[in-house]
């Protein structure tokens, strides 16, 4: 009887990168399942994203061609001025806030880890109190899918 010299223990198993790999896309999937039930859950909400300090978007679900890169510049770009100016002011850092515009809202929320935070855009007709209510759920499940306390 021949030994089977191409056998291969290993083969069919996935590698350390294919497992990372998986692993990331499900945490981003899960992610945006997380955005796409705030949106749901809350009329008026036109977009959300997971945003880093930088302004690089993590995960997102945005409507009507609202680019990722946009929302995310936005946001942090805001996000680090009244962090600054409320440092400058003594009222300590930033840590989330809704900002009112002419045709909406743009909120900004803190996760509380790995300087992750996450950016909402409302039409005017949003009701404020399901938002911030619906955007507190969201931000414990990020918390818990990211492995935070």
């Amino acid at each position: 009887m021949a030994l089977d010299t191409d056998f291969e223990p290993d083969a069919d198993l996935p590698s350390d990168v294919e497992l990372e790999e998986t692993t990331q896309e499900r945490l981003l999937t899960e992610m945006t399942q997380a955005l796409r039930k705030l949106e749901a859950n809350t009329k008026g909400i036109f977009g959300s994203a997971v945003v880093d300090k930088d302004g690089f978007p993590i995960a997102w679900d945005l409507k009507g061609g609202t680019q990722q890169t946009s929302v995310g510049l936005l946001g942090a770009t805001v996000r680090s001025q009244l962090d600054r100016s409320s440092t400058i002011l003594d009222l300590g850092s930033f840590k989330s806030g809704l900002i009112k515009f002419d045709k909406g809202y743009l909120g900004i929320f803190e996760i509380g880890m790995d300087d992750l935070f996450l950016v909402i855009l409302a039409g005017s007709q949003v009701n404020i109190m399901d938002l911030l209510l619906e955007n507190q759920a969201v931000v414990r499940q990020l918390k818990d899918l990211l492995g935070g306390s």
